[in-house]
């Protein structure tokens, strides 16, 4: 498990929001906004810039 879950095609998917899947195939659900980040941090590092969920977008004032 640790090795699928590590691999670059896997968070590369969990970071581009795919749905995952339980070992028997059947799909789990869609990653959080927060699993989604950490995949892109574990991809890109410091250069990684998080996914704001909708509500926390502010207007410029």
């Amino acid at each position: 498990m640790k090795y699928w879950t590590s691999r670059h095609s896997y968070r590369d998917a969990v970071w581009r929001g795919e749905a995952r899947r339980n070992l028997d195939g059947t799909i789990a659900g869609a990653p959080t906004i927060d699993q989604r980040n950490q995949a892109g941090r574990q991809l890109w590092g410091s250069r990684y810039r998080p996914i704001v969920e909708p509500g926390e977008v502010k207007a410029a004032a």
